[in-house]
């Protein structure tokens, strides 16, 4: 698959699931009862923001209405929270909507001379758990990021927090990728860059029980980035 100069490749690899599975931040489980069984729903945003504004009432009401829609009753004492914490889970599982992942680069380090910054620049095992836009079911893994710099180098845990954001919303996997490589090509504007993603995912494991512990992998590159980086990446897939 090309998506402007970009190049996505996947693979489906099975076997067991490596432990590269990351959990959400925790959340704030802080829905008040007005009695046994119904949830105190607070009017308003909780998540105001340029970006967006999120509207707590509205999401506890909607999954409300799922669990109706599907038989269940969701006054019975034990879902009485329930409706509550789903929404703060979503909330922040898509905290990155309408966020660029290249703002959480920062203000790089520039006007550096090839001595000081290498030919390649590469940080790997980036743990994260996204929402499959397709069922809203997880898929957790980990994330490896390349790039060849120019003149432009961005501190390490900046890396990681460009995927951070870019799973924090609706997402596909091989969509992914690529939108952390072009927020690393437009913040940094390197050479090139390749994002290797490898992850297993809640909806093929519903889908296809036999497949459970399979594991896709994407590769996304962007600009020039050296053989050597590929040749890398597709090493660690035959690796695993």
């Amino acid at each position: 698959m090309t998506r402007e100069s970009g190049e996505c490749r996947m693979l489906l690899e099975s076997g067991p699931t490596p432990e590269t599975q990351s959990l959400p931040r925790p959340i704030r489980h802080d829905v008040a009862l007005q009695g046994a069984t119904e949830p105190t729903i607070e009017s308003g945003p909780i998540c105001d923001s340029p970006q967006r504004s999120v509207n707590r009432a509205d999401a506890i009401a909607a999954v409300r209405q799922l669990l109706a829609a599907v038989g269940e009753d969701p006054d019975r004492p034990e879902l009485a929270r329930t409706p509550g914490r789903v929404a703060d889970v979503f909330t922040e599982l898509f905290s990155g909507i309408g966020v660029d992942p290249a703002d959480a680069l920062g203000t790089p380090l520039d006007n550096l001379s090839t001595d000081e910054i290498g030919d390649l620049v590469a940080l790997t095992g980036i743990r994260f758990t996204s929402v499959c836009e397709h069922h809203l079911l997880p898929f957790t893994g980990t994330a490896d990021v390349y790039y060849a710099p120019d003149q432009r180098i961005a501190g390490l845990s900046r890396i990681a927090a460009v995927v951070e954001s870019a799973a924090r919303r609706p997402q596909l996997q091989e969509r992914f990728g690529t939108d952390i490589a072009h927020a690393v090509m437009t913040a940094l504007q390197p050479h090139g860059v390749m994002v290797r993603v490898e992850a297993t995912h809640g909806c093929v494991a519903h889908a296809a029980p036999n497949a459970a512990d399979s594991r896709a992998v994407t590769i996304a590159r962007l600009g020039d980035i050296s053989g050597g980086a590929l040749q890398l990446a597709l090493r660690e897939t035959r690796d695993i």
